[in-house]
């Protein structure tokens, strides 16, 4: 049996912040790729980018771009507020869009919180798991 799909980076999705997410926007696609008949959905790298803002420079292939996460799923839990996106908004350039001077200046403890929220444990040497 044959099955389709389609190739297309998250960083595509539609945003009012200049970037695409893994939130709202990603599971609406989604949803419309099944509407559609489509199996697949190849992405590209989604890697912290490294020299020139490139994917295929990653500096880790073990992490994911902080660039990709909601906020709005953030504020929608009460881990960010709207003024904090805001303001985040209003320091960010280029492609890093709302996301990098948020996460640059206290990440850590939003996404442990994120973690909680979401039951994800620490194990000791291995990482987070469900």
């Amino acid at each position: 049996m044959r099955t389709s799909g389609i190739l297309m980076p998250v960083s595509s999705l539609p945003s009012p912040y200049g970037i695409g997410s893994l939130g709202a926007e990603a599971y609406r696609f989604v949803d419309f790729l099944a509407a559609a008949g489509q199996r697949y959905w190849q992405i590209l790298p989604i890697g912290p980018t490294g020299y020139g803002d490139s994917p295929y420079q990653s500096f880790s292939a073990f992490a994911a771009n902080p660039y990709f996460i909601d906020l709005d799923a953030l504020e929608q839990r009460g881990l960010l507020t709207h003024d904090e996106i805001a303001r985040g908004a209003g320091r960010s350039t280029g492609a890093s869009g709302r996301a990098g001077p948020l996460l640059a200046g206290g990440a850590i403890p939003v996404l442990r919180a994120v973690g909680r929220s979401e039951g994800l444990r620490q194990r000791k040497g291995r990482g987070v798991h469900r």
